[in-house]
């Protein structure tokens, strides 16, 4: 259990604060958001959802063996619509996405992954202060390496240069997976969208130096988080 008192996210069982700013992702019933007007030049779909979410204030979070979110391009533009219209427009060119609302945050997970992924691992426990996105996702991933190999006894990194404004936790959790934590993180954010793309997310595959995922801060710059978006492209496909 995570304890938090973030509403409606996961297994909130202590009465600890957690959050001293507001988060700007959404409430409930995302889907069914309205919104005003929708407009994508061609673009990614990767990228289009990066702008659906930062313009409207809903987060996200990505998860896909295959590179077609990042490779597949679309154009969209309508108008009196809600989120979950949106979404099947940009996820129409690509097959077997399933788009569930997991508290403050909409997942999008690739359906035909086969076995389970890293994002599946239950951490024994994850504790850090209050911090910023960037070190707490950093935080993460240190943590996975230990607890998933009890070897490794040193950890070196690179910052993506995050907000460090943008703050979150603090996180006192026992048995979370991966994905509930990256959920967390970004619900208790300024906002964003977590993307873990590519077979580095399989368990099959041993954890690298740097995490499988990306945390997209909507506090940034759109440019900012398109360049990202473009880095996961080229990844793609590779």
């Amino acid at each position: 259990m995570l304890r938090s008192c973030l509403p409606l996210v996961l297994c909130c069982l202590a009465a600890r604060p957690v959050l001293a700013q507001a988060s700007d992702c959404g409430g409930s019933s995302l889907l069914s958001r309205p919104i005003k007007r929708f407009k994508t030049a061609r673009a990614s779909i990767g990228a289009a959802l990066l702008q659906l979410g930062q313009e409207n204030h809903v987060c996200f979070g990505v998860e896909s063996v295959r590179p077609d979110l990042f490779t597949r391009s679309v154009e969209v533009e309508i108008n009196n619509t809600t989120v979950g219209v949106v979404l099947n427009r940009l996820l129409a060119p690509v097959r077997a996405y399933n788009v569930s609302e997991q508290g403050r945050l909409i997942l999008i997970r690739d359906a035909e992954i086969a076995g389970r992924t890293w994002l599946d691992y239950k951490m024994r426990s994850f504790r850090v202060p209050r911090e910023a996105v960037d070190s707490t996702s950093a935080a993460l991933h240190m943590w996975l390496r230990s607890q998933s190999d009890p070897s490794i006894k040193g950890f070196a990194g690179d910052s993506l240069g995050g907000d460090f404004d943008d703050l979150t936790g603090p996180f006192d959790g026992h048995d979370n997976t991966v994905r509930e934590l990256l959920t967390l993180i970004v619900s208790g954010s300024k906002g964003g969208m977590w993307v873990a793309q590519g077979p580095d997310i399989l368990r099959s595959r041993s954890l690298g130096s740097r995490p499988f995922w990306k945390i997209l801060e909507y506090s940034q710059p759109m440019q900012f988080n398109m360049e990202l978006i473009q880095a996961t492209a080229a990844q793609a496909r590779e």
